[in-house]
């Protein structure tokens, strides 16, 4: 249908709205079944907005409600451990700081 999975747009569930793309959705929400789906249909699963440079990975960390099994399945399929944001953090160094 021509839809791109890697177009970000504002999106929020708490009222601060940050662009995100459909990976990262899928991602915070634990939806593996989308995370599978996007992946497919080739989302690109480092892929960040310019001005944060906040993967998927690091979102998804960053977020209360993602499990562990979503961010094995990121790190599974290629999401990059080490990928740093604009303020330096990395999905590495988040885990480490967060135990």
């Amino acid at each position: 249908n021509g839809a791109d999975p890697n177009i970000f747009s504002l999106y929020s569930e708490t009222g601060e709205k940050k662009p995100q793309n459909s990976l990262t959705i899928a991602a915070c929400n634990n939806d593996v079944t989308l995370l599978r789906l996007l992946l497919k249909y080739q989302a690109e699963i480092n892929a960040y907005p310019e001005h944060t440079q906040e993967t998927t990975l690091i979102a998804a960390m960053k977020s209360e409600t993602t499990t562990l099994a979503t961010i094995q399945f990121l790190l599974e399929n290629g999401a990059d451990p080490h990928a740093p944001n604009t303020d330096g953090e990395t999905p590495y160094l988040l885990a480490i700081e967060n135990n």
